[in-house]
Parts: structure tokens; C-alpha cells; sequence
């Protein structure tokens, strides 16, 4: 086989495969639509249009060892899939954020607990939908701005809902 049609060869096998990692996409694509539509709903639930809040990246990995984990048996298991959105000064109140997601997530069974910093009034709230395989986070600021990050994995019920810091839990 002369170089030539080597190359022609190699670069036609490397193509096909290429093609067919696009088809296949890789393990996580699957999850991206439904984190970023839960990131969505929490943004509306708040009263704000999705297109007015900043779309964070999406993300999938493996979680290898740690406790988030250690109730999940299948190894194959052990992944999250996560995405975020931020919203800017002004938009929400840190009062109506926090019953807004809460009152969404407890109405469908889901584990809520709210914390309020004693030093800046911020106030976080977590909902772990474990039907849903579900881990939600909301962080609001006294000025208005607002993060949501939403997990969407079988560990899910193993992640932390308890923020660092110098907060107190509401009841």
C-alpha cells in the first residue's frame, strides 16, 4: 500500500469514528436537557424569564469514592450531571426566592431545608428530590441576585444540604 492511500485510509477511518462519537454523544449528553429545564422551572417559579438569567455551562463527571455516593452499589452509578443559572441584582427578593422553591419543591414530596447567614442575610435553600434523583441548590444575596445550581444524579440523596459558613438553620 503505497503512503498515499494510507493516509486516505486513515483519515477516512478517523472520520467515521468521529461521526459516530457525534452520533453517540458522550454518557451525559443525555441529562443535559433535563438539568437545564429544571434550572429553567426554579427561574420561573421565581417570576423571571429564563432568558433574563445567565446560563451557566453544563457539566458531567464521574464521582469516584467520597460519601455522596457510598449508598449507590452499581459503580456505573456514580456520576452527577449538573448546570447552573445566575440572576442579576434587582430581579427576585431573597424572601419570595426562598418560598418560591421551597413551596415548589415540598408540594412534590422533596426534602427542603432553608438557611439564613447570621452575618449577611443571605439565604440558601436545598431540595433533594430523591424519586427524581434530584439535588437542588438556591442562593440568594440582600441585594437580589440569585444562583441556582441543579444536580441531577443516583447520589443525589448523598450530597451535602449544609452550606459552610456562618449560618443558622430556619425552621
Amino acid at each position: 500500500m503505497n503512503g498515499g492511500l494510507r493516509v486516505r485510509l486513515l483519515v477516512g477511518v478517523l472520520a467515521v469514528g468521529a461521526a459516530a462519537m457525534t452520533a453517540c454523544g458522550s454518557p451525559g449528553e443525555a441529562h443535559r436537557g433535563p438539568v437545564t429545564d429544571e434550572v429553567e422551572a426554579i427561574v420561573r417559579a421565581m417570576g423571571v424569564e429564563p432568558e433574563r438569567a445567565a446560563m451557566q455551562g453544563y457539566a458531567y463527571r464521574s464521582i469516584e469514592g467520597g460519601r455522596a455516593c457510598r449508598d449507590v452499589a452499581d459503580r456505573d452509578d456514580h456520576w452527577v450531571a449538573e448546570r447552573s443559572a445566575i440572576l442579576p441584582a434587582g430581579l427576585v427578593s431573597g424572601d419570595g426566592v426562598v418560598e418560591a422553591v421551597a413551596g415548589r419543591y415540598q408540594s412534590a414530596g422533596a426534602r427542603v431545608t432553608r438557611y439564613r447567614s447570621t452575618e449577611s442575610g443571605q439565604r440558601i435553600v436545598y431540595a433533594v428530590d430523591e424519586e427524581r434523583s434530584l439535588h437542588v441548590k438556591v442562593e440568594t444575596s440582600a441585594e437580589g441576585r440569585a444562583s441556582v445550581f441543579v444536580t441531577l444524579s443516583p447520589c443525589a440523596a448523598g450530597l451535602s444540604t449544609e452550606p459552610r459558613g456562618p449560618y443558622e438553620l430556619e425552621p
